[in-house]
C-alpha cells in the first residue's frame, strides 16, 4: 500500500513539474527575471490570430471594414476569460486586436496563472526603442533657395504635378513623434483643419500618453523627428511659395508612438497607432471608423529592443489586408553593411521597406541592406524594395522653422508621398497595395554596386532588385503616368478634366477645355487667369 501511495505521490509531483515548466516555457526569460523582483509589464500573446485576407474585396473601404470587424469579433470571443480573469485580480491592462494581446502589469502568481491558460501562446516582453539619426551633411542638402526643394525635384514629383497630380483627394498619414500642427507647412493639410477651426477627432491619436503625457487632444511633436517627416510627404511654404512635400494638395493624420526629446517608442505605442491607423477613432478613444484610415503609413522607426522579429508582423499584415500600404524606413545601420536591415518593422515581407540614397543616387553611407535573416536564416530574402533621397534632406522643424536631418527616416516619407500621387492620378488604385507597390517598383530608376565589397547576398553588379537599392530609386512622374494609364473610361474623363484644369492654373493662361464624358457630353470650363508657382 505505502509503494502505491509513493507512487502516486510522484506521479503529481511529476506531473505539477511538468505544467509548471509548461508554462514557463512561454514566457521570456526577461520577464521572469524582472517579475521575481515584484511587479513587471508583460504582453500575453494569444493563439488564436485571425486570417483577414481579403483578395475577394475590391475597395479600400469593403477590405478595411472587413479586416475590422473580423479582428474585433476574434479579440472580444478569445480574450473573454483572460479578461475576467484580470478584472477580479485588479491590476493595470489594455487589449488590443489587431494583434490578438493584451498588456498587463503583475506579479508572479498573476503571471503563471495567465501563462497556463490555453489561449495563451506565448508571454513577451515591451520592447523599445528611441530614433538614432545619422550626423547630418549639410553639403548634401539644398544649396538652393527655389520654389522646391532638390529631392523633390530629383524624383520627378514636380513634373508630376504639372499633369495635375499634387494628392488631392487622398489621406496618408504616419506614426512618429508626433507633428507641430500648426506649421505653416503642414497646417493647411492636416485633416482636422478645415480653414477656420480645428476638429481633432479621427485625425491625431497619441499612444505614448501613459509614458509621455502631453498633448493628448492635439498633435504635438517635443523632438521634431515627425513633423520633419510630414513636411517631406506635404509640405508648402505659401507664404514664400516653397515646396518640401511630395503631395501638397493630400491631407494627413497623424499618431504619436514616440515620446519625449530622446523618441522613446515602446512596442504597445507602435500596436497602439497601427491598431488606430486602420480603424481612426475620435480623441477621447471611442467610435472607431476603418473608412477613414490613411492611404498609406509613413513609419519612420523600428522597434530596436526586445521586440522578438515576429512581434509587429500580425499588425502589419492586417493593415496590408485593409489596403494600406505600410511604409518602413530601412534602418541607419549601413556601417554594418549587409544583414544591417534588421529591425522591426522593415524586415517584413508586407512592409515596403526604403532605403536612402544621397541626391546623386549614391546609397547614403548609414542605409541598412539586406538580406534580412531575422525572419528566417535559412531563407533570407530581399529588402530595401526601393530607395529614396535621404541625405541632408530640408524640411519643417520645430517653431515653425526648417531645417536639414539625414536618415532613412528621411526617405521613406517621399515614397508615403509617392503614394498619394499614385492614387490622385487613378483612385481605383485606392486599397490595391500589391498594385500600388508594382508601380513603385516598375518606374523606379535602376541602380546597381559596382563595388564587390559593398554588394550583399546574392548582388551582382548588374543584379536589379538588389540588396543595397532594391529596384531602384522612385520616380514619380513614370509612376503617376503608368497609375493614370490604367484608369478606367469613366475615371479617366473626370481625371483629365481635373488634370487639364490643375495644368491651365499652373501655367497662368486662359483656356477652354472642352471635355468629352463617357455620356458623349461636351461640357465647357472657362477658367479665368490665375498665376500659381510650382
Amino acid at each position: 500500500m505505502k509503494r502505491i501511495v509513493f507512487i502516486c505521490t510522484l506521479l503529481i509531483l511529476l506531473t505539477h513539474s511538468v505544467f509548471a515548466s509548461d508554462w514557463q516555457d512561454k514566457v521570456a526569460p526577461s520577464i521572469l527575471s524582472e517579475i521575481a523582483l515584484g511587479e513587471a509589464e508583460f504582453i500575453l500573446m494569444l493563439d488564436q490570430q485571425a486570417d483577414t485576407d481579403t483578395s475577394h474585396l475590391q475597395t479600400k473601404e469593403a477590405k478595411g471594414t472587413y479586416v475590422y470587424n473580423l479582428l474585433t469579433a476574434t479579440a472580444a470571443d478569445t480574450q473573454a476569460p483572460l479578461l475576467a480573469i484580470l478584472d477580479v485580480a485588479q491590476v493595470e491592462y489594455h487589449s488590443y486586436w489587431i494583434t490578438n494581446m493584451i498588456w498587463v502589469k503583475g506579479d508572479f502568481a498573476l503571471l503563471q496563472t495567465l501563462a497556463q491558460h490555453p489561449a495563451v501562446a506565448e508571454v513577451v516582453p515591451n520592447g523599445r526603442g528611441t530614433l538614432a539619426l545619422p550626423e547630418v551633411d549639410e553639403s548634401a542638402g539644398s544649396t538652393t533657395r527655389a520654389t522646391h526643394e532638390p529631392n523633390i525635384s530629383l524624383v520627378r514629383a514636380t513634373d508630376a504635378w504639372a499633369l495635375g497630380y499634387r494628392g488631392q483627394g487622398v489621406t496618408i498619414a504616419g506614426i512618429d513623434t508626433g507633428y507641430e500642427w500648426a506649421h505653416p507647412a503642414i497646417k493647411h493639410t492636416y485633416r482636422g483643419w478645415d480653414g477656420e477651426s480645428a476638429d481633432h477627432d479621427y485625425n491625431w491619436h497619441s499612444a505614448v500618453t501613459i509614458y509621455a503625457p502631453e498633448c493628448p487632444d492635439e498633435p504635438c511633436d517635443d523632438h521634431s523627428h515627425g513633423t520633419h517627416t510630414m513636411g517631406t510627404m506635404v509640405g508648402y511654404d505659401a507664404e514664400n511659395e516653397h515646396y518640401y512635400g511630395m503631395a501638397p494638395d493630400a491631407q494627413w493624420i497623424g499618431c504619436r508612438a514616440l515620446g519625449g526629446t530622446a523618441g522613446l517608442g515602446f512596442y504597445t505605442t507602435y500596436n497602439g497607432c497601427l491598431q488606430w491607423m486602420l480603424a481612426p477613432t475620435k480623441i477621447d478613444g471611442t467610435e472607431p471608423d476603418p473608412t477613414k484610415a490613411p492611404a498609406a503609413i509613413n513609419n519612420s522607426w523600428g522597434c530596436l529592443e526586445g521586440c522578438t522579429p515576429e512581434q509587429l508582423r500580425p499588425a502589419v499584415t492586417n493593415l496590408r489586408n485593409a489596403g494600406v500600404v505600410v511604409v518602413a524606413s530601412a534602418g541607419n545601420d549601413g556601417d554594418v553593411q549587409c544583414h544591417s536591415i534588421a529591425n522591426p518593422i522593415s524586415t517584413y515581407p508586407e512592409s515596403f521597406t526604403v532605403g536612402s540614397t544621397t541626391l546623386n543616387d549614391e546609397i547614403s553611407g548609414f542605409s541598412s541592406r539586406g538580406t534580412v535573416l531575422t525572419i528566417n536564416p535559412l531563407a533570407p530574402h530581399m529588402k530595401p524594395d526601393i530607395v529614396a533621397p535621404g541625405s541632408g534632406i530640408r524640411s519643417a522643424v520645430l517653431n515653425g522653422a526648417y531645417g536639414n536631418k539625414s536618415g532613412t527616416s528621411m526617405a521613406g516619407p517621399h515614397v508615403a508621398g509617392l503614394v498619394a500621387l499614385i492614387v490622385s492620378a487613378n483612385p481605383d488604385l485606392a486599397g490595391d497595395v500589391d498594385m500600388i507597390e508594382q508601380i513603385i517598383r516598375d518606374t523606379a530608376v535602376p541602380l546597381t554596386t559596382e563595388d564587390e565589397i559593398l554588394q550583399c547576398g546574392d548582388d551582382t553588379e548588374t543584379s536589379v532588385p538588389n540588396n543595397v537599392y532594391g529596384y531602384g530609386r522612385i520616380d514619380a512622374l513614370a509612376a503617376v503616368e503608368q497609375a493614370a494609364s490604367m484608369r478606367t473610361p469613366t475615371n479617366v474623363t473626370l481625371q483629365q478634366q481635373q488634370g487639364e484644369t490643375m495644368s491651365a492654373l499652373s501655367n497662368g493662361t486662359l483656356v477652354l477645355i472642352l471635355v468629352l464624358t463617357a455620356f458623349s457630353v461636351v461640357s465647357a470650363v472657362f477658367v479665368t487667369r490665375v498665376i500659381r508657382k510650382n
